[in-house]
């Protein structure tokens, strides 16, 4: 019992207008048709797995005990089973790792929590306030395209005719570099002359 308390509480803390029957003393309308309500009217309802829980839920437990936890195992097990068994809504939560055995056979594909650990807390808070960790990337208003095999060879035959007008350049460049320097070398040798004929 202090458990949920302490569960319903922190939540409360968070934002969460979270309701147990610990919160009421004696509801107007009566105990069944209060669990009912509330049950119908839960945008999510957290499901406190322990072992007393999981004999009241599946109604063995002994005459004239946990009437409150056989009802709301009742009322759940219909919705499910009008639901085909397909529903976001119910939520199993423990408090140890052992009470995962006592979660009710129809809600054992859904996610559990255990809360025993803080960071399984966060998860399950993120779950019902639509607070994702991840979110997917939008989806491209257009499907990328892929090159086909005939787009890809005339795309190499492009870049090999590029290749080979940058090479073309780099020869003319290399080439002009070198006239230069044999013009130089000449206006060397003539001005070397020059002096000679001078001097003599």
């Amino acid at each position: 019992m202090d458990r949920v308390w302490a569960m319903s509480e922190k939540l409360r803390n968070d934002g969460v207008d979270c309701r147990i029957d610990q919160h009421e003393e004696s509801p107007a309308e009566g105990w069944p048709r209060w669990c009912r309500n509330q049950v119908q009217e839960s945008q999510f309802v957290l499901i406190g797995c322990t072992e007393t829980y999981h004999r009241r839920y599946e109604g063995k437990e002994k005459t004239g005990k946990g009437l409150g936890g056989q009802w709301e195992g009742f009322v759940i097990t219909q919705e499910l089973y009008e639901a085909e068994g397909k529903s976001t809504k119910f939520i199993p939560v423990v408090f140890s790792s052992v009470d995962s055995q006592y979660i009710p056979v129809e809600l054992r594909g859904a996610t559990h929590y255990n809360l025993s650990e803080t960071k399984n807390y966060d998860k399950l808070f993120r779950r019902i306030t639509n607070q994702p960790e991840r979110k997917p990337a939008a989806v491209a208003p257009r499907v990328r395209l892929i090159p086909t095999p005939a787009e890809t060879v005339g795309q190499n035959d492009q870049d090999d005719v590029i290749w080979r007008q940058q090479e073309q350049q780099l020869a003319w460049i290399e080439q002009r570099r070198r006239e230069r320097v044999i013009d130089d070398v000449i206006a060397l040798e003539y001005q070397r002359k020059v002096l000679d004929r001078l001097i003599k």
